[in-house]
């Protein structure tokens, strides 16, 4: 493969399914992200309460969050995952694409 150069502005973040157009639009670039350890977080039945709990407290201490519908994500820790079982949600590890919010201030896409 050849190399590649990418000049973006700063701030600028890549999710999976973004798609680049080279400069006379001949060539698209299409990124695919890469799947990594995580550990996904989900309410027991009925304990919807319990995973904005876990947000609030994930929240609290500043951690990369990925937010789904159903579901939150983070990076691997076994702290937090203690922490995670005692507020009563589903924990599983898996090794998925990784997308967190940007944050309140990242939203330059």
């Amino acid at each position: 493969m050849d190399d590649l150069y990418l000049e973006m502005p700063r701030g600028t973040v890549l999710q999976d399914g973004d798609c680049l157009g080279g400069a006379e639009h001949d060539q698209v670039l299409k990124i695919l992200a890469k799947p990594e350890p995580v550990i996904t977080v989900q309410a027991l039945e009925g304990g919807q309460l319990s995973l904005l709990k876990a947000a609030y407290h994930l929240g609290n201490r500043h951690v990369m969050l990925e937010i789904g519908v159903n579901y939150l994500r983070l990076a691997p820790d076994s702290v937090l995952e203690s922490m995670l079982h005692q507020l009563g949600v589903a924990v599983t590890r898996d090794t998925v694409p990784f997308q967190p919010e940007a944050g309140a201030y990242g939203h330059n896409h």
